[in-house]
């Protein structure tokens, strides 16, 4: 009977074991605080693997890939602004070189959607591991990022590049 009983602590003890190395192998590669005036969306769209909004209008993001071929961050940067001025909607507003929260080096990139006066703002932050590819993106009316801007820099400043 003993013995059973120590089958039976030993075998809940694997199982418990065993759940934890699933949930933390399905987490996200990433944390990162979401803004107080924004609310989280649970099951984000592809290719988003997080996703906040805020009642203004506001929207961000965080998109992760495979970095298969070891990429530097600066082949990322140019990669991603040439793709966005392809198509002549986006006017580059600004670059400057920062750091995730665990000291990542990364690229914060600005942009102008469409027209100047009546488009968008959209800031794409570019964070490389050797194995992987993090792209924070906010965006949204001039007047609504200024109302959002403390909030989405604070959480900028809060990412973990895993």
């Amino acid at each position: 009977m003993q013995r059973s009983r120590s089958f039976v602590a030993l075998r809940a003890v694997l199982l418990a074991l065993a759940c934890t190395s699933v949930l933390a192998a399905c987490g996200l590669p990433f944390d990162l605080r979401t803004p107080d005036d924004f609310a989280r969306v649970e099951r984000p769209p592809p290719p988003y693997r997080w996703r906040a909004v805020s009642a203004y209008g506001v929207a961000m993001g965080v998109r992760t890939a495979e970095n298969e071929t070891h990429a530097a961050l600066d082949f990322w940067v140019e990669a991603i602004d040439r793709t966005l001025r392809r198509g002549a909607t986006y006017t580059p507003a600004g670059m400057t070189s920062i750091r995730s929260a665990n000291g990542v080096p990364g690229r914060r990139l600005e942009y102008r959607y469409g027209d100047p006066n009546a488009g968008s703002v959209y800031i794409v932050v570019v964070f490389t591991t050797s194995d992987r590819v993090h792209i924070v993106e906010a965006g949204g009316a001039p007047d609504a990022m200024a109302r959002a801007r403390p909030g989405v820099e604070r959480a900028i400043a809060s990412y973990v590049a895993r």
